[in-house]
């Protein structure tokens, strides 16, 4: 009993070393995204189809996912310090930051909701100015005023290439 008991304590103790021992994720965060990304519908009808397609296809594709997470991918992200899935450099909560600099200007670049909203945020004479742009309307541009995203109104261009044009 006191073997046991010793071997108990030596576990719980030892479990929090093991606390926050994980990587990102990024196979399973892609597949979570793909299946996100599925619009079969509107409404209740798209979230039918999204719990439907998760229930059998995507439950296969999750546990292959997470198995290789887990055994691989993270593996290597706790030796190396870089998880080979491009969508490990999220945070938990679907953030990435990248900075740009040249000539002593920087502009910031914030990727929000997994890639869906990305911020620019650039030096101006009146200080940093922030614009924003949404994946699916890729060719506008917004402010952000009072929580609501508004569109700022194109005055020449294209400033975009347009959408079938093929980048050489």
């Amino acid at each position: 009993m006191k073997k046991f008991l010793k071997t108990a304590l030596v576990g719980l103790l030892s479990f929090g070393l093991l606390s926050n021992c994980f990587g990102k994720f990024g196979l399973t965060k892609a597949i979570y995204s793909i299946n996100g990304n599925i619009q079969i519908g509107t409404g209740k009808v798209a979230g039918f189809f999204r719990s439907l397609l998760m229930i059998f296809p995507f439950s296969i594709a999750y546990y292959v996912g997470g198995v290789l997470d887990v055994l691989i991918f993270n593996l290597i992200e706790f030796w190396t310090d870089r998880n080979p899935i491009a969508m490990s450099e999220y945070d938990f909560d679907g953030k990435l930051v990248k900075e740009y600099s040249e000539n002593g200007q920087t502009i910031t670049l914030t990727y929000s909701e997994w890639g869906k909203v990305l911020r620019m945020d650039a030096p101006t004479p009146n200080g940093v100015e922030s614009v924003y742009f949404l994946k699916e309307k890729p060719e506008k541009a917004y402010r952000l005023i009072n929580g609501k995203y508004v569109e700022i109104q194109q005055v020449s261009g294209p400033l975009l290439p347009p959408m079938g044009a093929k980048h050489i």
